[in-house]
């Protein structure tokens, strides 16, 4: 039987407090978010990759190799290509494209970019709190010294319910340890609702990180730090579908992802997308 990654995932005291939070769009909301303010540690128990089942999913997913040193902290991650030797069979190849460092209550990621000529184009510093998870982090992109300045709030059960980008907002909904909508107040508050069926979340799956329309660009740096334990705990349940509603910007103004799963190993294999 496979070992829930959520019995892995432990949580440092918190002090708790009602937080009102005001949203980009200038409506007021009542997020129950804890005071995060002041310094701690990542927690090794909330990195989501250290669990064999997530890791093994999440890098065939990503198609990539994650690197963890002694105390079970994620360090690196490889990019995994193939290409066809003589013989006609395909040979691995592998490039390190994102480095890890953790020091005196911050954690740091340096991002490569292709073509991957050993120049680092991005480095993110995180700020972590005093439940292990981010508060902040300056994002420098090195070329041409660029900042940009984020915010991150959690709940008491350590989901991350807000994320303000530069002053950009996007806020994230929780009902009963599952993730049930996500609105983009930085982009004509596009909210994606989602739906479960009880199957437990084995593999560290987080939808917002991970879907293809779109998230996994808008929020590289998140699921960098996710998959790091940096940015809170996974969703209880797999999603079933994610609904978008774009609010009439588009004349196909929604789209339903319906997700696929293996029926053997139960991993994610396919989301298919409805207009």
């Amino acid at each position: 039987m496979k070992n829930n990654i959520l019995a892995r995932i432990t949580m440092l005291p918190v002090m708790t407090a009602a937080i009102c939070l005001t949203t980009a769009c200038g409506e007021d909301e009542d997020i129950p978010a804890i005071d995060n303010s002041g310094t701690g540690n990542v927690n090794p128990a909330n990195v989501i990759v250290a669990d064999p089942t997530a890791n093994a999913h999440l890098a065939n997913l990503l198609s990539c190799r994650f690197e963890l040193d002694d105390d079970g902290l994620l360090t690196g991650i490889y990019g995994i290509e193939y290409d066809i030797d003589e013989n006609g069979e395909e040979v691995p190849s592998e490039t390190q494209s994102l480095w890890y460092e953790y020091s005196n209550g911050t954690a740091t990621i340096r991002i490569e970019e292709p073509p991957y000529d050993g120049t680092v184009q991005t480095i993110c510093q995180y700020q972590i709190g005093p439940n292990g998870f981010a508060n902040s982090m300056v994002q420098v992109y090195t070329g041409d010294g660029t900042r940009e300045y984020w915010r991150y709030f959690y709940d008491s059960e350590g989901h991350l319910i807000k994320i303000n980008e530069s002053g950009d907002e996007c806020v994230l909904r929780y009902e009963g340890g599952n993730l049930a909508s996500y609105t983009d107040y930085s982009d004509e508050e596009d909210e994606v609702t989602f739906s479960y069926d009880g199957t437990p979340n084995t593999i560290g799956y987080m939808p917002y990180i991970l879907d293809p329309e779109g998230f996994e660009s808008s929020f590289r740096e998140v699921w960098y730090a996710y998959l790091a334990g940096i940015l809170g705990r996974p969703s209880a349940e797999l999603p079933v579908s994610a609904h978008i509603d774009y609010h009439g910007r588009f004349s196909n103004e929604d789209m339903t992802a319906r997700y696929v799963y293996e029926r053997e190993t139960g991993l994610l294999s396919n989301i298919l997308w409805e207009e």
